[in-house]
């Protein structure tokens, strides 16, 4: 079994940002089941396990569900399970980080009157990985996946435990459910890239998908990039998505190219 550092302990920890109270007994005259009219009910929302890519559990694993108002933090446990209890209704993000595996995120909702969602999340392993390098150059972050960077060329958050770039490209039976899809096509290909939230230091990154034809892309076809941005509800307060578009471009023989405003999780999506 893959034995990762505690980042968190395995105990719920909740942040309220509005200062909201936690207390549940119900006094107030509204509908809902808080005892003060500016918070919303509390719903069932996640349990499951988190496993590597030879079905492994993985111990250790740090998962944030998180909106602009409230974050769920929580940690695998020995048998690779988490749960989350409860949770306000609405849009989220939910980033699953493990030391030694790319960081996953994908957009979910808790609804009001749901049951808990099973959700068993499977974390590959990665297909390129290195230390940050110190030279400007083209790199392969995943396989036939390059990006232009240097050391120099990101910063790295602080909140970062990984000081390597790498990643992988997600097959489409890894890959994590979404509620909140990008707004336009459909998914071609997903791949999550380290280090996890690095953004520019000047201007987005170029990368180069070399070849697309598995993806179901044909010379000709358009695509949009988009990124998941795990940081839009506290960057743009109430944001309406949390995909950030990185533009739309057109394969050329059986490449793509384009620009990544920050590395995380990447979706490729056929529009024609």
């Amino acid at each position: 079994m893959r034995t990762l550092t505690l980042v968190l302990s395995a105990m719920l920890v909740l942040s309220a940002c509005d200062g909201g109270t936690t207390d549940e007994t119900d006094t107030d005259p509204d509908t809902d089941t808080d005892t003060d009219s500016d918070t919303v009910p509390l719903v069932p929302v996640l349990e499951g396990t988190v496993k590597d890519a030879d079905g492994n559990p993985v111990e250790g694993v740090s998962l944030f569900f998180c909106n602009y108002e409230i974050c769920y933090q929580q940690g695998t446990d020995a048998n690779g399970a988490y749960s989350y209890i409860q949770a306000r209704t609405g849009s989220y993000a939910l980033k699953v980080h493990a030391d030694d595996l790319p960081t996953a995120t994908t957009a979910l909702a808790a609804t009001e009157g749901q049951e808990t969602r099973t959700l068993d999340i499977v974390l590959p392993d990665y297909q390129k990985s290195m230390p940050v390098p110190t030279s400007a150059g083209e790199y392969e972050l995943a396989d036939g996946f390059y990006v232009t960077l240097s050391a120099s060329a990101i910063s790295i958050p602080a909140t970062s435990q990984d000081e390597v770039v790498g990643g992988t490209f997600v097959a489409p039976g890894d890959r994590m459910p979404i509620d909140e899809m990008p707004p336009t096509g459909t998914v071609a290909g997903i791949w999550y890239l380290e280090a996890y939230d690095a953004t520019p230091t000047g201007n987005d990154l170029p990368f180069r998908i070399a070849d697309v034809s598995g993806l179901g892309l044909a010379d000709g076809d358009t695509v949009d990039i988009y990124v998941h941005s795990y940081k839009a509800f506290t960057e743009n307060d109430q944001a309406t998505s949390q995909w950030v578009s990185a533009g739309s471009t057109t394969v050329s023989g059986t490449e793509v190219t384009g620009a990544l405003p920050y590395l995380s999780t990447v979706f490729l999506m056929k529009t024609n």
